[in-house]
């Protein structure tokens, strides 16, 4: 590989991940505007779906009270056979049979006219027979109607009881008064309502049994956020709230759905009883009259419910016409989790958004990581390298020498024993470079396979110390070099490997040797205890180490710029193995700055358990 082409090779991975990084925000925009299309039919198809599901939950409850109110109705076979109370009694009784949880209504009656009023008779539960009772207070408004409605009147002003629910029995006219009159308002044959059923909601069941259980059925979010809910039976206040606290404001005026309910028991009570009948109510049937004309279509009269608004008549109505009494109307307003459709939409289209943006995100990081790590790969590479080509220039020269030193010895040289001193120090001291060469080689391969040390055992620092002076080159005989050895005596024992310990006392002493000399010959060594550790610093009055090269000196294959440029031999492998030999002993090492000038690595040792301190002084002594 051409190392000159890494540079550019750097460039073009760098406009490479510009460009990634330029088309994953376009798109990130491009997304941003197709989500918030999306966000808008998404927002309109789950604001038609909330309203499907109320429409569900409204025939579900229209549907529960009307096959209810059905089977308490009975027929005109079994009121003629039975009697009128005793058949509505055996009908209830036998509803209440089949439904034995079914706690529907709180209470049952039967409002039967006598003459221009009508009288109440209450079902008791327990004997099943209805009895004459006293209108209770929350029923006054339908009687107020029903007598309304005997004597021909229009209904009084008022507000209805949500709850009650009137089911008229209608009849032929029969009698010269009262229920069934046969009226010339009447005609003969006409069909007139001979009593009223009489149904009040059980507001408790509804309200803890029916409204959750249709709302679960219908409105779950799968164990998430519960849709908010609130119900009204009347305008006042709310009857039933889910998935709201008391501080948080009616949903009335921002739900996001809402619809009626039992809104549709009414229409389904008249089809009810005018299908099975198959008559026509006539507009002038008198008292008890239906809703509906001749031809079976609604009398939209002006007063009455429907009214058109083309029509505004202020008249009383025609005497004998019962428009039918206005009721207050149920109402259920729902929104989901969160308050609005927008809100959950917009948090969900931010969500998806954010992950879009995440997944760019990370394949751009994924491509600097590659690209990092293939320039690291690069940078190994050549590093290895100039570590191939410094090791052979290392082994080169120490054996070129040896080779010399023992060619000279074979020639007349020989017989000088002044000669053979000297080229046999020259031997000794290359056979030492080369076997430390060769040593530092065999530990960093050691140290590849997790072999950084040796079993470790209680040693004396100022034994280490020593070897490792020993074996630097300040060893040497007529050395220039000056050391400023301070150990602080009565140094506690470390727990080391002694020999990988020396070795690196020894390799900060040759690296001060080598760097740190060029203007003085000062090397100074010192050794501190430091709380649980013992402190051993090596320092020179060399130009020092560069700031943004401190923290790669201990890198191997590392060598700095000064290192290249005065061509000092080296392999760029001492500091790595001085930091993993440090490291496996669980201490540390780091370089600073030495005042004034220069450099200084500090080295951190854990010193031995104080048991073994003991155990080695009682060995001592």
């Amino acid at each position: 590989m051409e190392f000159d082409q890494i540079p550019r090779r750097a460039w073009f991975s760098g406009g490479l991940i510009a460009l990634l990084g330029l088309l994953g925000l376009i798109m990130a925009v491009l997304q941003y505007r197709w989500t918030g299309d999306l966000s808008r039919a998404e927002q309109s198809r789950l604001k038609d779906a909330l309203q499907l599901s109320l429409h569900r939950i409204s025939q579900d409850l229209d549907s529960e009270v009307i096959t209810a109110i059905r089977a308490l109705q009975p027929t005109p076979a079994e009121i003629a056979a039975q009697g009128k109370e005793p058949a509505y009694g055996a009908r209830f009784a036998r509803w209440r049979a089949q439904n034995p949880e079914a706690k529907l209504f709180a209470a049952v009656g039967l409002a039967i006219p006598a003459g221009t009023q009508v009288e109440l008779k209450q079902l008791n539960f327990s004997a099943l027979i209805f009895a004459p009772a006293e209108w209770p207070p929350n029923w006054s408004g339908l009687r107020g109607q029903l007598n309304s409605r005997l004597r021909g009147e229009r209904p009084p002003p008022g507000t209805p009881n949500s709850f009650l629910i009137e089911m008229p029995r209608f009849g032929p006219a029969t009698g010269p008064s009262g229920a069934g009159q046969n009226t010339p308002a009447n005609g003969p044959g006409a069909f007139v309502e001979q009593e009223w059923l009489v149904l009040e909601l059980n507001a408790a069941h509804l309200r803890d049994v029916v409204l959750p259980r249709q709302i679960a059925a219908h409105l779950s979010t799968g164990g998430g956020e519960p849709y908010q809910v609130e119900v009204y039976a009347d305008a006042a206040k709310p009857f039933f709230r889910s998935g709201l606290t008391d501080r948080d404001p009616p949903l009335r005026g921002r739900a996001q759905a809402s619809t009626q309910i039992f809104e549709g028991v009414r229409p389904n009570i008249t089809r009810m009883l005018g299908g099975p009948l198959g008559s026509r109510f006539g507009p002038g049937s008198g008292p008890g009259r239906s809703r509906f004309d001749r031809d079976g279509r609604r009398d939209r009269r002006p007063w009455d419910r429907g009214t058109s608004d083309k029509a505004q008549h202020k008249g009383p109505p025609d005497k004998g016409f019962r428009p039918e009494p206005s009721r207050a109307g149920w109402e259920i307003f729902v929104s989901p989790p969160g308050g609005s459709l927008e809100a959950l939409v917009e948090r969900t289209r931010w969500r998806n958004l954010a992950l879009a943006l995440s997944l760019i995100m990370l394949i751009i990081a994924t491509s600097l990581l590659l690209v990092r790590s293939a320039r690291q790969a690069q940078q190994l590479a050549e590093l290895q390298m100039n570590f191939v080509s410094s090791v052979s220039h290392e082994l080169r020269t120490p054996l070129t020498v040896i080779r010399t030193a023992a060619f000279n010895l074979r020639g007349p040289v020989a017989a000088k024993p002044e000669q053979v001193e000297r080229y046999g120090k020259l031997i000794q001291e290359q056979s030492e470079r080369l076997g430390s060469l060769v040593e530092q080689v065999l530990r960093y391969a050691s140290s590849r396979v997790g072999q950084m040390i040796q079993e470790k055992e209680a040693v004396v620092i100022d034994d280490v110390i020593e070897g490792g002076i020993q074996a630097s080159q300040l060893a040497l005989d007529n050395s220039p070099y000056q050391l400023d050895k301070k150990i602080d005596p009565g140094l506690p024992l470390v727990l080391a490997d002694e020999r990988a310990l020396q070795h690196v006392i020894q390799n900060l002493l040759d690296n001060a040797v080598k760097y740190g000399t060029e203007t003085s010959n000062w090397i100074g060594l010192t050794a501190i205890r430091a709380g649980d550790f013992l402190e051993i610093c090596v320092a020179d009055c060399g130009p020092g180490i560069p700031a943004d090269e401190q923290a790669l000196v201990f890198e191997p294959f590392f060598r700095g710029r000064r290192a290249l440029a005065d061509q000092v031999q080296g392999t760029g492998l001492g500091l790595n193995l001085v930091k993993k030999i440090v490291e496996a002993h669980g201490g540390s090492i780091r370089v600073q700055n030495h005042i004034p000038r220069g450099s200084e690595f500090v080295v951190r040792v854990p010193v031995a358990p104080p048991e073994m301190q003991d155990e080695f002084a009682h060995t001592a002594g």
